[in-house]
């Protein structure tokens, strides 16, 4: 009995040297971890600036808390910056890997570079889009008590 002739199958990630792992999983998670790190140090920072003692007075507000609260904002949209701009150096590196619109590389399962790298294009979109509205409140809305925080 003839054995019959088995086609070469491709690898289903073949542009899998053009973006190393390193820069895919910094794509990933760089914004998702900035806007992570800018919710919990304005919570940490200023949960108290504009409570109410139990006696009517407000709180000592922490010195130059608005300049603080400012710097990690700018430091995690940096953050947020630098994660989307890696995402998309990779999507530009790896978005030729295999020929065929979506349907066809689901059905298939190649592509899996292509699709990480634009899969770390949505998500630091998203986080990042996050990550400016907050920074944009941070300027807008009114401090609790003004003139106090620097």
């Amino acid at each position: 009995m003839k054995e019959a002739a088995k086609a070469p199958v491709s690898h289903p990630a073949p542009s899998r040297d053009r973006v190393s792992n390193l820069r895919l999983f910094a794509a990933l998670t760089l914004a998702p971890g900035g806007w992570i790190i800018q919710l919990l140090a304005s919570y940490f920072f200023s949960a108290n600036a504009c409570a109410v003692r139990a006696h009517g007075m407000s709180p000592d507000s922490v010195p130059a808390l608005w300049l603080l609260l400012l710097v990690i904002n700018a430091l995690c949209l940096v953050m947020g910056s630098f994660g989307m701009t890696l995402a998309l150096q990779s999507w530009t590196r790896t978005r030729a890997e295999k020929k065929g619109d979506a349907h066809h590389l689901i059905d298939v399962g190649e592509g899996r570079t292509r699709f990480t790298a634009l899969s770390a294009v949505i998500v630091s979109g998203i986080f990042l889009f996050a990550i400016c509205c907050e920074f944009a409140a941070l300027l807008i809305i009114q401090r609790c008590s003004p003139g106090q925080w620097f």
